[in-house]
This record gives C-alpha cells, structure tokens and sequence, in this order.
C-alpha cells in the first residue's frame, strides 16, 4: 500500500477548487523525475525511463493548467486575501492580468457552459481549459469581483478628491472674450494637473465646428480638443462638458448625437453621415461668398448645361456668382442646385432618384440654359461703371496734382 500523500495534503492549503483537475502522474513523475524505488542505489539517480522522458517533452510543449502557489493577485483586484475564499482567490490569479481579461474570458465560458446563476448580473468568468464549475462558485466568484469594483470606484473617488486639492489653474480668462468666464465650463487635465476654464459658448461652438467641418458638401469632421492646449478631449472630459453645458441650458444636436454613440467618433461619422452632409449642404449656401459655395454652384451649372447640350460660360457666370448673386437668374440657379442636393441625400435608389431629378430639376433648369442675355448686359453694365469710376479717379488726382507742381 503506497504512503504517498495527495497533491492537496503536501501543500497544506485544503481542497482544490473544483475547476481544477490533478494531473493523473504523481509529483515526482509530472516534474520528470522517476519513482523512489526501495533498493539503495550509490552515486547520481538512474536516467528517466523512455515513458518519462516523453512525459517530460510533453510537460514542456504544453504545460496547461496548474495552482498559482505563490503567485500574487492582479493590480486590478484590491481585497485582502482574508476577504474572500482560497478557490475564488486562485481562480482571479488564473484569469490574467487585467480586468478586462478576465471579463472577458467569463463571458465565453458562460456561454459555453450555461447556469441558472443569482446575484449580480456582472459578466466575469475563468480561463479556458479547466473543468465543469459550480453554480456556488461562480456566484462567490461574482460576487467577489462585484466588492472589488465597488472597492475601486471608492478608492478612485478619493484618489481624486486628494488630486484635486493639487490642480493649479491654467487660465483665467476666455480665449475669444479675453475676459473672465460669466458662464464658465471647466476641463480638468489629470495628466498635467491643470484647471481649464472656458465660456460656454466658446467650447460648445468650437466642439460643434469640429464635428461640423466639410469640404464642399463632403463631411470631414475632426475630435473635440481642449482649444488651450489643442489636445483630444478625453472620454472623461467630454462628459464633463456635456453635463456642464446641459446645465446651463446650452447644448447641440451634433454634441448629443456624438453622446447617443458613446463618444465613439467612428461610430459618430458612420451611424450620422446623412445629417453631417445636410449640414454641410446648409453652411455652403448660407455664404454666397466663401469658394465652396462659387465651385458648388459652377459644377452644378455647367453639368446642367451638358445635359441640355448647351455652351457654358464659365467666366460670365463666376463673374455673376461674385458682382450679381442678388439678379432673379442666380437666384433661380440656386434654387434648383440646392434641391438637386437635397434630392440626393432624401433618395438612395438610383432609379427613384432618376424620376424625381426628371420631374422636378430638368424643367427648371432647361429655361435656365438658355442664352444668358441679362448676365451680358448685366456685365457691360458693371464694366461701364468700372470705367467711369476709374476716369473720375484719375481727374480727382490730377486736380490734386496740377496746382501742386505748377507751385514748383
């Protein structure tokens, strides 16, 4: 009858968890060493027999699992040792190196192995590879990670409230105001342990010009920043602005569609794509001015003219957008480029945005490609003006310059 103590009983440290499995080779065989035998044998052990050697090889390739004796709990994991059981203990040091790991790998095993579990519905599980687990065990196991985040919140709500008494104030007064903020909204930076204070619609109009910028009608919006130091804003930082500007009674579409995504920019850019174009659409024609709104508005005319298989004049009509936006003919131009955009982005089907395009914009602009006779006119017009302007300019300094060199 052999004298040979369990695995649990030579390191004193009580039952294995139940998801853990001994190996079915001894101690000695598992670390690839042989039996004791009974007879007195001088000098160096006998070499390991073939079957070991293979044990061995194969202990090498594939270690698998095995108690953490002397290994210590994750950073992440705060509870005494005292605090919870041995097996739950030993289960965290199994489960990785961060929480998220260990999140993560409960939530396979669970759903590979389903139980009817009660507690807290916290979605944490151990690693792969280990035997059947207790619905017992998973509920301590729960509730032991559910304490330890609770453990964590309070501990960074002090470390906080301790940084907090230690930030200096980088500014004290507004960018654009240059007078002290009446309706301040504060970014706090941990990284550098500074106080940033804005007005309210100073960061909200910077935040909402970020995410609005476009090229023509192509939306090409850009991250929050801290408009002092122009860095990103934070996760953190942003949801501080927004509680604060909520407030105070201010916000924007564009800032709660960017907080209905989680801050996620990606996900701001594809799930909102459709209102950023709209928006686009609606800055380029409140500026008659600015070059977007003079390239959108030429494409669009001289596209209209190929399609009706006329002449295009480009220089009369960039010259008309500049000098004559108010004359009935632009306005009308206008009118008609800007429902073509809109039809656009309200249909996707190509066919039923054929018909509408027929129905609607092929009538008003075949009027509108005709010969541009009240442009012409409309231009020798402004060059006589021009003219006479500059022939009275230069009588007014002759004038001036007459009496001054017949003094001489």
């Amino acid at each position: 009858m052999s004298n040979r103590l369990a695995p649990s009983e030579k390191f004193n440290v009580g039952p294995f968890p139940p998801f853990f499995q001994p190996s079915p080779l001894s101690e000695m065989e598992s670390f690839g060493w042989p039996e004791p035998s009974s007879s007195f044998h001088p000098g160096r052990m006998p070499d390991p027999s073939p079957e070991v050697r293979r044990r061995r090889r194969q202990l090498r390739r594939n270690p698998g699992p095995s108690a953490p004796f002397g290994r210590l709990p994750p950073q992440w994991f705060l509870l005494p040792s005292g605090a919870v059981d041995p097996s739950v203990l030993i289960s965290v040091c199994m489960s990785g190196g961060t929480l998220t790991t260990a999140v993560n790998r409960l939530e396979e095993y669970i759903k590979q192995k389903p139980f009817k579990l009660q507690g807290p519905a916290i979605p944490i599980t151990l690693p792969k590879g280990y035997g059947r687990v207790s619905p017992e065990f998973l509920n301590s196991f729960r509730e032991a990670i559910k304490k330890n985040m609770q453990l964590r919140v309070q501990a960074r709500r002090l470390l906080r409230a301790w940084l907090s008494r230690r930030l200096r104030t980088a500014n004290d007064t507004d960018l654009v105001t240059c007078e002290p903020a009446r309706t301040p909204v504060k970014v706090v930076d941990w990284a550098n342990r500074s106080t940033y204070t804005f007005e309210a619609s100073t960061i909200l109009k910077d935040i909402v010009n970020r995410l609005g910028l476009h090229d023509e009608l192509w939306p090409t919006p850009q991250r929050p920043r801290n408009p002092y130091t122009n860095a990103p804003l934070t996760f953190g930082q942003l949801y501080s602005v927004l509680t604060q500007l909520r407030v105070l009674g201010r916000s924007h579409w564009m800032l709660e569609a960017f907080a209905t995504t989680g801050y996620d920019f990606a996900a701001f850019v594809r799930n909102y794509s459709t209102p950023l174009k709209h928006h686009a659409l609606e800055q380029v024609f409140r500026n008659p001015a600015s070059d977007d709104y003079i390239y959108v508005m030429t494409d669009f005319m001289e596209n209209e003219h190929d399609h009706h298989d006329q002449t295009f004049n480009v220089a009369l009509y960039k010259w008309a957008l500049l000098h004559e936006a108010g004359c009935q003919t632009l306005i009308d131009w206008r009118r008609a480029c800007r429902r073509y955009h809109e039809l656009t982005l309200l249909h996707t089907d190509p066919i039923e945005l054929r018909n509408h395009l027929e129905d609607e914009i092929t009538p008003m602009t075949e009027r509108l490609c005709g010969p541009p006779r009240v442009l012409q006119v409309l231009r020798e017009q402004w060059h006589r003006e021009q003219l006479l302007k500059s022939k009275q300019k230069n009588t007014i300094e002759e004038s001036k310059d007459g009496p001054a060199s017949g003094g001489v």
